[in-house]
């Protein structure tokens, strides 16, 4: 496993599992407080914020994993060479569109820390810590992504490269071919 997907895109992938559990206990806090007639104060607005802080620390893992959502409904039908080409104008404008992503989301940041941009609700949560998150998440999602694809393209068929729509490819092959030795 590459340095940077071990000790980088793995601890955010479980610092966002962590969050997801206090995300958790914060709903779960607030619903029985609610049952009891009160409330816990601030927890829609720092629920708001965690989640995003949920979201984009999974970005890279999931790139990693192959978790992202695929469909293999034109590929599975293309020949290995034109899925190739396929999959590897896709990915051009995939990272294009990433950078795009970071750019503008830097852009976003470095304003919301200059102004301290806070949401307003009960509680005053900071939203430039989120803001921030959203940069390091995309820019860990834009790197497991180039090296993902760049490992896809020099070795297709290997195992730690696929991912999910070339294994769901593979299923569906293993599927009909188990109901034919049925029939």
């Amino acid at each position: 496993m590459p340095f940077f997907t071990k000790y980088v895109t793995n601890v955010m992938g479980f610092a966002a599992g962590v969050v997801i559990l206090a995300l958790t206990f914060i709903t779960v806090v607030d619903v029985t407080l609610r049952k009891t007639g009160g409330s816990l104060p601030g927890a829609v607005e720092w629920s708001e914020v965690l989640l995003v802080f949920a979201v984009f620390l999974a970005f890279g893992s999931a790139q990693v994993t192959g978790d992202h959502v695929s469909t293999s409904v034109l590929t599975s039908r293309l020949g290995p060479n034109s899925r190739r080409l396929l999959r590897g104008v896709a990915a051009i404008i995939g990272i294009a569109a990433v950078v795009v992503m970071i750019v503008v989301a830097t852009q976003s940041a470095m304003n919301s820390i200059a102004v301290g941009e806070y949401r307003f609700g009960i509680a005053q949560v900071p939203i430039w810590p989120a803001r921030v998150i959203i940069v390091v998440g995309l820019v860990v999602f834009l790197f497991e992504y180039v090296r993902t694809t760049v490992r896809q393209f020099r070795d297709p068929m290997d195992e730690g490269a696929m991912n999910s729509e070339l294994r769901m490819a593979e299923a569906a092959l293993e599927a009909e071919e188990v109901n034919r030795n049925e029939s």
